[in-house]
């Protein structure tokens, strides 16, 4: 049996809540660490909710273009200039939308450091959603021009 006097005493259950004053000045590099996680967390969430912003935004563009597209088809007066320039099929519904946002993903469009404001990103990432769009296109229908 061991005798109550070899055991050392157990540390203290209580952590430290903040740090002493003295050693905060002294290491000013203490204060940035003891804020990382919350800095991080921030910095998380507003990362989270601008591409959130934008693949919205893309979205509500692309819903508003089909839809002017389809009412500018309908309308009496245009209905031969529009087919002329959009053959029904263009801009083939939910399917070409998709394409489009993963092309735009994909070459980081929506990174860091105000990448989406690039026209010359987005145009290659709208024509590479658009040629994964075509090619699903021409990979089921073939290239007849019937």
């Amino acid at each position: 049996m061991i005798s109550p006097a070899a055991v050392p005493p157990a540390a203290p259950s209580v952590a430290p809540v903040g740090l002493e004053p003295a050693l905060e000045e002294s290491h000013p590099r203490l204060k940035v660490q003891a804020r990382a996680s919350q800095n991080i967390r921030r910095h998380f969430v507003r990362a989270t909710r601008r591409v959130a912003v934008l693949g919205a935004l893309d979205v509500a563009l692309l819903w508003a273009a089909s839809e002017l597209l389809q009412a500018l088809r309908a309308a009496s007066w245009a209905p031969a200039a529009v087919a002329g320039f959009f053959p029904y099929g263009f801009f083939g519904g939910p399917g070409a939308h998709l394409a489009i946002i993963v092309g735009l993903v994909f070459v980081g469009a929506y990174g860091t450091q105000e990448r989406w404001a690039n026209p010359g990103l987005v145009l290659k990432g709208v024509a590479l959603g658009a040629g994964i769009a075509l090619w699903q296109s021409i990979d089921v229908r073939g290239l007849s021009c019937q």
